[in-house]
């Protein structure tokens, strides 16, 4: 037992310091898969890992496997090929447990993290019944992620039926104490198409030679206490780093009214799928854009863009997560743990498993493992600014020092900084925000000034950017005079853009309350033609309800008659 305890102790000491190390990174292909050589030669290019590194198997095409197919397709052959590698010490007992588990007595992992590349399969499905004859049920189910059953592969359970407990839950100071949990962390590089998936990561390698920058948004839904505590903390921890917060108190997503640009860390739940500014096919996210939406199967689908998880990846973001069946709120990840663990410094894949409370479950962690997003700070980022280096999300920096300034030192020196901005590089974000500030002021000629710089500004075809524009017109279209006459120029200028049709709703709906307070202001011949088209499918919407409603109160009143 001492000598146990010594061990132990001897792993985490010398780990105290260690991050992912790419020469311990490995990464799992299926050949039965065109894209899944690809996805890791890419990473292992971007990340400096081995190619060696990269372990091919033939597993199923499928994203969904039996427990029985799991065991010996996917996971004794991964463990196998590791241990042949020298990666895992183990004993090889040549025994299975009652469920077919292959049985190894690991004595050494050197495995930092294990990658699922696209094609290996994401999801066991759930069984009828155990080896002893329980049957399973939605609550009682051995229904998992192919992930985190491999997390879990060498901690003994006697049964399937539920979750076991994370030994790496809220403890992310310890950083070699996975080795000695014997946790054999994963992640997963996945999604719709292998474009998107490769485009998420170099933009994510981008954002860590940058920092992290844009926006956070909130999208409470006031579901349950503890959901909702989770985004409040990320709030503050955002706010903190002197972050621009937007917060959404609906149950909806945020809408077309509002903006949407610049979007660095989203959280949000409990909405079935992604609808809105996230399904907009010429909106992204922030480079390496972080977090996610806490619903119960979004990884259950990695092929349906429909899905929340592969709507994150195809967005751009850079480090989310998912489940692949019910979770159970309180065994999903928090959200506040995992950005607690990486405002510590630690990468996103160490903050995934700090901030899961449990393994063998419906969890899956997707993005880069070695991603670190604040490993730039803000006055390195300023200083890159002083220096005349800048891009699209280099006024977010603008904005966040503006933050720092206002409640560090004063607002003038904070409004001097970002006027120094203004012009010389992109800079919608740093006007709307003088925009905001000068309403909120009740200095509306001043307001205006700045409303009427964005006006000028291209529009292009970047929802992101759309956004401002749109949440431009949506707060003018509430006031009167000049301002309101601003407000229609907005609108129709909006008509140009190249969004879903439920955008144009919100356009006529602004468009329509100026020309509701302000009667002398009137709408173009195509904003009239808006409104028509809006109300026609507003009826259409209303008629098939109707139907739907009746049909269904006609096979309620039919069926108690039988």
């Amino acid at each position: 037992m001492k000598f146990f305890i010594v061990a132990i102790f001897c792993v985490l000491a010398a780990d105290v310091l260690a991050l992912v190390n790419p020469e311990k990174v490995y990464l799992v292909v299926n050949d039965n898969d065109p894209d899944s050589m690809s996805i890791a030669q890419t990473y292992c290019r971007l990340r400096d890992v081995p190619m060696e590194n990269i372990l091919v198997f033939s597993m199923p095409s499928s994203g969904f496997v039996s427990r029985k197919t799991y065991f010996e397709q996917v996971e004794s052959p991964i463990i196998r090929k590791l241990i042949k590698k020298g990666a895992i010490k183990a004993i090889d007992t040549e025994s299975k447990d009652a469920f077919g588990r292959e049985i190894f007595i690991p004595s050494e992992i050197n495995v930092d993290f294990l990658i699922l590349c696209k094609g290996v399969p994401w999801q066991l499905v759930r069984s009828q019944q155990s080896p002893s004859g329980k049957k399973y049920s939605m609550q009682n189910t051995d229904a998992a992620s192919v992930d985190s059953e491999l997390s879990a592969c060498f901690i003994p359970q006697k049964n399937f039926d539920f979750a076991c407990k994370n030994p790496l839950f809220k403890n992310y100071k310890n950083d070699g104490l996975f080795k000695a949990a014997q946790i054999l962390r994963v992640a997963r590089l996945d999604g719709v198409s292998k474009s998107e998936i490769i485009s998420a990561l170099r933009r994510t390698v981008d954002a860590e030679r940058n920092g992290l920058r844009g926006r956070v948004y909130i999208d409470q839904s006031k579901y349950s206490p503890l959901g909702d505590k989770w985004l409040e903390k990320v709030k503050l921890l955002m706010s903190e780093q002197y972050f621009d917060v937007s917060e959404n108190p609906d149950r909806a997503l945020f809408s077309y009214s509002e903006r949407f640009d610049g979007v660095a860390v989203y959280f949000g739940w409990y909405t079935y799928g992604a609808y809105g500014y996230f399904k907009e096919k010429n909106m992204s996210f922030a480079d390496g854009a972080i977090g996610w939406h806490i619903y119960s199967f979004s990884a259950s689908q990695m092929r349906n863009p429909v899905f929340w998880s592969p709507t994150f990846v195809r967005l751009g973001a850079g480090a989310t997560v998912g489940n692949v069946h019910e979770p159970f709120l309180s065994m999903t990840h928090h959200a506040d743990l995992f950005i607690e663990a990486l405002l510590d410094g630690k990468t996103a894949g160490e903050a995934a498993y700090a901030s899961i409370p449990v393994l063998s479950w419906q969890n899956v962690f997707f993005g880069d493992p070695m991603y670190r997003p604040f490993l730039v700070s803000l006055e390195e980022q300023v200083e890159s600014l002083e220096k005349g280096k800048f891009d699209k999300y280099s006024q977010y920096v603008v904005v966040r020092q503006m933050n720092k300034l206002m409640k560090t030192s004063s607002r003038s020196e904070a409004e001097a900084f970002a006027k120094r901005f203004i012009g010389n590089l992109p800079d919608d974000a740093i006007l709307f925000k003088f925009f905001e500030m000068r309403l909120k002021d009740g200095n509306l000629p001043d307001a205006l000034k700045y409303a009427n710089m964005i006006f000028e500004r291209d529009i292009s075809e970047d929802a992101s950017r759309i956004s401002i524009f749109m949440g431009t017109a949506c707060l003018l279209s509430f006031r009167k005079g000049e301002a309101a006459v601003l407000g229609m120029k907005f609108c129709e200028r909006l008509l140009d853009a190249d969004m879903d049709s439920d955008f144009g709703r919100h356009i006529a709906a602004s468009a329509r309350r100026i020309s509701q307070i302000n009667p002398g202001i009137l709408p173009s011949e195509r904003m009239k033609n808006l409104f028509e088209k809006v109300d026609r499918q507003i009826a259409e919407e209303k008629a098939a309800a109707e139907k739907r409603a009746a049909e269904k109160k006609a096979s309620e009143k039919k069926s108690n008659k039988s």
